[in-house]
């Protein structure tokens, strides 16, 4: 493959680097707020807490951040669709059943935005440029952001 082709090939990842970079502050200070955040949330869903839906507040943050940096590209639909479900739903103390299915999808959209965000860092941090073979966490990046 000659070097321009390639350069075309790979001109979308630069450019979501690029963004990524461009949002690092941020996106380590949300990293930092989720870690602490982390613990306190997996307690409160397993003492049938209300304030789980605090966490709420944390995926819109970072859905919001995620969204800013894929621009008018959007984001993946399955990603979508959990945070929907993370910040939509309802709690429900009427049952263990009732509380489980209705704070299970807060914890998942939560962890599923921690772990997203957490690669946003450490590829921001390191990358100088996208690798020829992304590795995992690079490459669920590229398919949050329809790069792939």
């Amino acid at each position: 493959m000659s070097t321009e082709i390639f350069a075309l090939c790979n001109e979308p990842h630069d450019a979501l680097l690029a963004r990524v970079k461009a949002n690092l502050r941020a996106l380590e200070a949300l990293q930092h707020e989720m870690a602490e955040a982390e613990a306190i949330g997996l307690l409160r869903f397993y003492n049938s807490d209300l304030r789980v839906y605090d966490l709420r507040l944390l995926v819109e943050r970072a859905v919001n951040l995620f969204r800013a940096i894929a621009g008018d590209d959007g984001l993946v639909l399955p990603f979508e669709i959990i945070v929907q479900d993370a910040t939509l739903g309802s709690l429900d103390l009427r049952s263990s059943r009732a509380w489980i299915m209705g704070a299970s999808p807060v914890i998942a959209g939560f962890h599923h935005c921690k772990f997203l965000v957490d690669q946003h860092v450490r590829f921001g941090r390191v990358l100088e440029r996208p690798p020829d073979s992304p590795p995992a966490g690079w490459a669920a990046l590229l398919r949050l952001y329809r790069s792939q």
